[in-house]
């Protein structure tokens, strides 16, 4: 398994799992075939957690929410999860005369009445104990301004433990002085990262299991995180996109949508 530009894995102060894998994963965007790639190496882990953006610029949205209901995973919403349901109450729908369209109206035609009712149910933040450690889950990343989009930023940011214990009260309600082990996970940028700002803090990342982002353009594939007995292992799994370049070329997309997916797959391609 190749992995570039990404964190090692070892055992980080505050983490104290006991027994059990987790799979953490996020960004999946109806991308089943990274998906099926991860789960495929993956069958063992306890519990799998999801930092939303579950459907939305892929071909399989359905799938994905399906794996997702099947393995009871713990999961959350996303932007793209949100807008998906926001243009569905909008009566966005795919257009009757044959004109282009976008990822949003094939997302929607392809997911179920039960998909929809599904992502509706999913709450934007979670906070949860899970093997011995106490996890608040959030699609966008922790920090003081909107514009930190990752989480070197957050780490480097000033009183970086002050806004952290200040986003663990107002998450959870509880004097983050109390605990050792808190473990803050979020997703959204695509670039998988461990970062330990102190003071028993954790930040985690996944990465994406669909395409990524110019910041990590070496990583080519699916990265995802796991944590096994209190040790954060990061991963990569290539996995082949020439098809769905393919199936784009045989969709009408806006030229608007089309571009961006294919810059996005074409460094996946090359491999």
């Amino acid at each position: 398994m190749k992995i570039s530009r990404m964190p090692a894995a070892g055992r980080h102060p505050g983490l104290k799992g006991k027994t059990m894998k987790i799979l953490v994963i996020s960004d999946i965007h109806g991308y089943y075939d990274g998906l099926r790639a991860v789960w495929k190496q993956e069958r063992d882990a306890d519990a799998i957690l999801v930092l939303g953006d579950i459907v939305d610029w892929g071909f399989n949205p359905h799938e994905c929410v399906q794996f997702c209901r099947e393995h009871n995973v713990i999961a959350i919403s996303g932007n793209h999860d949100l807008s998906i349901l926001d243009a569905y109450d909008r009566g966005v729908r795919m257009p009757e005369d044959g004109s282009p369209y976008t990822f949003a109206e094939l997302t929607l035609e392809r997911l179920t009445r039960d998909d929809l009712d599904y992502l509706r149910a999913l709450p934007t933040e979670r906070y949860l104990t899970l093997d011995g450690m106490k996890i608040c889950m959030r699609h966008y990343p922790m920090g003081p301004e909107t514009e930190m989009h990752t989480i070197e930023k957050a780490a480097a940011a000033h009183n970086t433990i002050n806004w952290a214990d200040k986003e663990w009260k107002e998450m959870t309600g509880e004097d983050p002085n109390h605990f050792e082990n808190r473990v803050f996970i979020h997703g959204h940028t695509h670039q998988c990262r461990i970062l330990l700002p102190g003071c028993g803090y954790t930040l985690l990342n996944p990465g994406s299991l669909a395409y990524r982002v110019c910041a990590d353009s070496c990583a080519k594939g699916a990265t995802y995180l796991t944590i096994e007995s209190g040790v954060v292992f990061p991963h990569e799994i290539l996995y082949p996109t020439e098809h769905l370049l393919k199936m784009i070329d045989e969709q009408n997309f806006k030229p608007e949508v089309e571009q961006p997916v294919r810059v996005y797959m074409a460094p996946q391609a090359k491999n």
